[in-house]
This record gives structure tokens, sequence and C-alpha cells, in this order.
């Protein structure tokens, strides 16, 4: 099975958040997303992840541009209508199986595809107390 990562695997990839450790609570969302479908694909037994950076189209081959270090991922950087082509345009122009999600929405709401989407979803179980909500109340003041 050969998947193309586009960032989430059914099931949970759980974080767990302790006081004085910032690990994953101030983590970049978007390398948070990147992780669960690489880890996703591979677990779920991918032969290859394909590097979508090839067929990248339009805004998507901009931002490999801008990010080179971004890996075999094809990043959803907005939903804008040419955002919107252009993310579609790359992952229907790459030879894959399936493509794995890890965005925050459901990408199947927003694009048309001709591959299926299989998305990735994890919880996070705070193990001590309020952290993280401590954590929100000291950026927010």
């Amino acid at each position: 099975m050969r998947l193309e990562d586009h960032g989430r695997q059914a099931g949970a990839d759980r974080r767990q958040a302790r006081p004085g450790h910032r690990g994953r609570a101030d983590a970049d969302p978007r390398r948070d997303d990147l992780r669960r479908g690489l880890f996703a694909a591979k677990n779920a037994g991918a032969s290859e992840i394909v590097d979508p950076k090839p067929y990248a189209v339009g805004t998507i081959a901009e931002t490999f541009k801008k990010y080179p270090n971004a890996g075999a991922i094809l990043p959803a950087m907005g939903y804008s209508d040419q955002q919107i082509a252009d993310l579609e345009a790359s992952i229907n122009g790459t030879p894959c199986d399936v493509v794995v999600e890890g965005t925050p929405i459901d990408l199947s709401r927003v694009l048309k595809v001709d591959k299926p989407l299989a998305g990735v979803t994890y919880e996070l179980e705070e193990l001590d107390g309020h952290v993280i909500e401590e954590m929100v109340k000291n950026v927010v003041k």
C-alpha cells in the first residue's frame, strides 16, 4: 500500500500533559498533524510514503518552496478557493493508494479527490490537574 501523508489513524494517538513539561502543549499544531499522519501511515503498514513535492501545483508548490524542510507531507495552508483547487490537483496528481489526513477539519467535506482520505484522530489526557488551562491563562493575561 502506497500512502501519501496529508497528516491523521482512526484510533488514538494519546498525548499526555504534565506540570513543568512543555513537550506537546506548546507544539505547533501543524507539525502535530504531520506527525500523526506519518505515524498512522507507518503503523498501518504502508509500504511507502509518497513524496508529493514533484506533483504539487500552484500554492502548494509555493509552500514547498517557502518551507523546503516540510518533508514528505502535503500541507494544507488554507482553504481559499485557489488553495482548495491546488490541493485537489496536487492530491489527484500524486500516485498513491490513499491519503492519510491529519488536518483538524474533514477534508472530504471541501475536496473532490480521486483517492480515499483516511482520517486520524487523537486524544489528549491531562494527567496532573489543570496544566493546560493554567498555560492558556498565562498566555492570555
